[in-house]
């Protein structure tokens, strides 16, 4: 069942882009706005009071619309930077049980995870192709994630959904699940490049971050011709990989430079295909390298495999409310992130649910934000409430306890001295 109060909330260093979609993945409102520079640094909100501002002026302009009666309330649907996630992936066995599937790939992550459990909040994804259990790791720190919501809710926006960016990509690039051949997504942004692999369904099984980006693209072409990195971006948006222009010089650059890259691409398909047995047969490239001239051919000419440039509108409908002043390709987050379906078949990728969960952050969020229109939801307020109340008071319960134990001590110690001595 699709669920139409869904807001696509993307937020990058450069701007933020909020989405709704209605039935049929048609257009209902759609509104961007550019970031002053600083306020947001490889995924850290940096400045609070200049990112709630330009979010709740982006939100008093987009006008969304309560589309189904079922829920009074919109849902923001988020996504983090893959950087700041760890991931892994892990084929679960076949003689383990369904019921010992987290125990499993909780057992797996801790291996390589290089942070103590109790500092990150994660969940896992199981998708089954073939017979093959493919479980996908997912966990970010508790004070990235902390600090995240905390940005949000200063813009008095309640997130109901957090995912990767990967994951978002996923949604808006790749055929309505469950489809048949394997993927890769090729993100390639301004300081790395996301390498995510599919099977089966829009949830990656596999993720790795590779520190080399468009920037780095430029900046070799700088160094290797003797440019400013102004001309060289802009001879590497005119040029890319295009042998027709051998004669520039920039395509030789920005193949040696993206070797390395293109080594990793192919070092993740032979690992994942090995121990899935199941071949990649397509790569899409998503970011805005992705509009380089010729990239798709070089990339498919080292890696054999079948290699297309990201088209996230062609999973919406109206277009025109779209903003026209960029390429389709910078809205493939927004658009994964707003397609309006039942987010509970991918509640076991939502960061946000331990967020939830965990004493210092037990919010009345859910349903106290919203209108309370049965018992259940006013049952529901009193546990929220009860319980909130309960993690504050409990240390300083501990506290007077211990002191009046402390206390009733040291009156009979004296009693005995007084009385016997």
């Amino acid at each position: 069942m699709k669920n139409l109060n869904l807001i696509g909330i993307d937020v990058s260093e450069a701007s933020i882009k909020v989405l709704q979609l209605g039935k049929n993945n048609s257009t209902v409102a759609y509104e961007s706005a550019a970031l002053p520079a600083g306020v947001v640094q490889r995924g850290n909100v940096l400045d609070g009071e200049a990112f709630s501002k330009a979010l709740n002026d982006v939100l008093s302009k987009i006008n969304p619309q309560l589309l189904d009666n079922k829920d009074s309330v919109f849902h923001a649907v988020l996504c983090m930077p893959e950087s700041k996630l760890f991931s892994h992936h892990c084929v679960v066995p076949a003689d383990v049980k369904k019921a010992d599937f987290e125990t499993y790939v909780r057992g797996e992550a801790e291996k390589i995870i290089p942070l103590k459990f109790e500092n990150i909040y994660w969940n896992y994804h199981v998708a089954e192709e073939n017979g093959v259990n493919n479980a996908t790791f997912v966990g970010v720190k508790k004070s990235d994630l902390d600090a995240y919501v905390k940005a949000f809710k200063s813009a008095n926006v309640e997130p109901t959904f957090i995912g990767g960016e990967l994951f978002a990509l996923g949604r808006s690039l790749l055929p309505n699940p469950p489809f048949q051949d394997d993927y890769i997504i090729l993100d390639i942004g301004a300081y790395s490049t996301t390498i995510g692999i599919f099977s089966v369904d829009a949830v990656p099984n596999m993720s790795i971050l590779v520190q080399r980006g468009g920037n780095s693209f430029t900046r070799h072409v700088s160094e290797s011709l003797g440019v400013s990195v102004e001309e060289a971006e802009r001879l590497k948006r005119e040029y890319g990989v295009d042998s027709a222009h051998e004669d520039t010089k920039v395509p030789g650059a920005l193949r040696d430079n993206m070797s390395l890259l293109i080594d990793k691409v192919i070092e993740a398909k032979n690992y994942f295909e090995n121990k899935s047995g199941n071949p990649i047969k397509h790569i899409i490239v998503a970011g805005g390298s992705a509009l380089m001239p010729k990239i798709c051919d070089f990339i498919a000419s080292r890696t054999g495999v079948e290699t297309l440039v990201a088209n996230p509108v062609q999973k919406i409908k109206e277009h025109d409310l779209l903003d026209k002043s960029i390429h389709g390709i910078f809205l493939a987050n927004v658009i994964g992130l707003a397609l309006p379906e039942n987010y509970e078949k991918f509640s076991h990728l939502n960061l946000f649910t331990q967020y939830q969960h965990d004493p210092k952050n037990i919010i009345d969020q859910h349903p106290a934000s919203r209108q309370i229109r049965s018992f259940s939801d006013f049952r529901d307020v009193l546990y929220i409430l009860w319980k909130k109340n309960l993690a504050i008071l409990l240390p300083k319960i501990k506290l007077i306890l211990t002191a009046t134990l402390l206390i009733v001590a040291v009156s009979f110690l004296l009693w005995v001295l007084v009385s016997y001595l």
